[in-house]
């Protein structure tokens, strides 16, 4: 566990709100279109801190604004010659946020530091290294199923040398965060107490995807991604994710060709891009469906609710998750759930509910479940309702609320968490 709190943040934390600083990757990723006051409640959850230091790695793009008026955006980059492997630039980029993190906090007396997106093996082990060397209380977040991950992205030695930062991590953190059940347990097994370990999903715009789009939306939207162009009759299939192998487009597409053969009516739909587009496009080719896949490319918010909308079904059958935000906005749509069987998204898809379970490494399973939905109005509609579904536990006030008690917790150092 980290050192109590510095006299000086302590004292300030009796007579004002507190300030933070939190690390995450880059800003403007997150930030996207949202408007000062969304940023504000965003970033700064509750409005409980005087102010929230946000240093952002690996940041590209951040184009608009670094001030706020309690939000202050520290951008991070590296530049180093192409030949520098890219493990080496981000241990280059770690100590620089470092650096960053042990400046602000002389500058700033914070009270808390706390690692907020992306995985802690980049992001938070300079918290928690800037936070013992000042004394001050730390959270790690937890955003994805790291267990699955590391077996399907490390080698044996890479996955060796995490396992050792993980145990680093956990035992001296102050407080984890984690956004579904499975991270505890993935962190109390690697020396994290229980006690310290709080499940809080992620925060989610709800309003962006409840709100039914416009009727010159839609039409807009189904000429220009060819909804527009399918057959009397047609069904259509959506999936939504970056294009990379974690997110199993490959084992989708052979259950769709499977699904194909007792539904020539079914369509599908990819939303995204990545390094795999261009495989995938082939594999489509390969496989003999290429008449029946759109690649869509990336597609904004503003138009994706649209999207969303127009489908029947979304597909989200993927290796591993934390918390998939594509399954809640979905879901928000009115559109039915495939997912994977196991991990958060169980947490949240209820299996003849809100849609059907499949296993991603059976692309039988997979197709079983498309041809299922395909073949049976009455469960696409019942599915569709999400009867039950409480979308506000995601929603920014109420996570926000939580996350403050959480930071809250920290920086006095009990154990109260709501």
């Amino acid at each position: 566990m980290s050192s109590p709190a510095p006299e000086h943040a302590a004292s300030k934390t009796a007579t004002a709100k507190p300030s933070v600083i939190a690390v995450m990757g880059p800003f403007s990723r997150r930030a996207g279109s949202k408007s000062a006051t969304a940023i504000e409640a965003f970033f700064n959850p509750a409005n409980a801190f005087e102010a929230v230091h946000i240093v952002s790695m690996d940041e590209l793009a951040l184009t608009a604004r670094t001030h706020y008026r309690s939000v202050h955006v520290h951008p991070l980059t590296i530049r180093t010659p192409a030949f520098v492997p890219r493990r080496v630039v981000g241990l280059l980029l770690m100590a620089k946020a470092t650096r960053v993190i042990l400046s602000l906090a002389r500058s700033e007396t914070p009270s808390l530091i706390v690692q907020t997106f992306g995985t802690p093996l980049k992001f938070g082990l300079p918290v928690v290294l800037a936070a013992r060397r000042v004394g001050l209380p730390s959270v790690l977040s937890l955003h994805s199923d790291y267990g699955r991950a590391m077996r399907w992205t490390y080698s044996l030695g890479l996955r060796w040398l995490a396992e050792r930062c993980w145990r680093y991590l956990f035992r001296r953190a102050t407080r984890i965060r984690s956004v579904s059940g499975d991270g505890v347990g993935f962190a109390t097994v690697r020396g994290a107490a229980p006690s310290a370990v709080s499940v809080i999903p992620n925060k989610e715009e709800l309003s962006t995807f409840r709100a039914p789009p416009s009727e010159s939306e839609l039409q807009n939207a189904a000429r220009r991604f060819g909804y527009a162009a399918l057959p009397e009759g047609a069904v259509s299939l959506l999936t939504v994710g970056r294009l990379i192998a974690a997110k199993n487009i490959d084992g989708m597409m052979l259950g769709f060709k499977e699904a194909m053969r007792d539904h020539s009516n079914l369509y599908y739909f990819v939303v995204g891009d990545g390094p795999r587009l261009e495989p995938l496009r082939a594999f489509a080719q390969e496989l003999g469906i290429e008449s029946r896949v759109r690649f869509l490319g990336f597609v904004d918010h503003a138009e994706l609710r649209s999207v969303y909308r127009l489908s029947d079904m979304l597909a989200f059958v993927t290796h591993y998750e934390g918390q998939p935000r594509v399954v809640v906005e979905a879901m928000l749509a009115g559109l039915p759930v495939i997912c994977s069987n196991f991990g958060q998204v169980t947490e949240i898809v209820r299996p003849e509910i809100d849609g059907l379970w499949a296993d991603p490494s059976d692309p039988g399973s997979i197709g079983d479940a498309m041809a299922r939905l395909a073949g049976d109005a009455q469960l696409r509609v019942r599915a569709s309702r999400h009867e039950g579904f409480d979308a506000e536990q995601f929603s920014i006030e109420r996570i926000g609320e939580r996350e403050a008690a959480l930071y809250l917790s920290a920086i006095r150092g009990d154990g109260t968490v709501l």
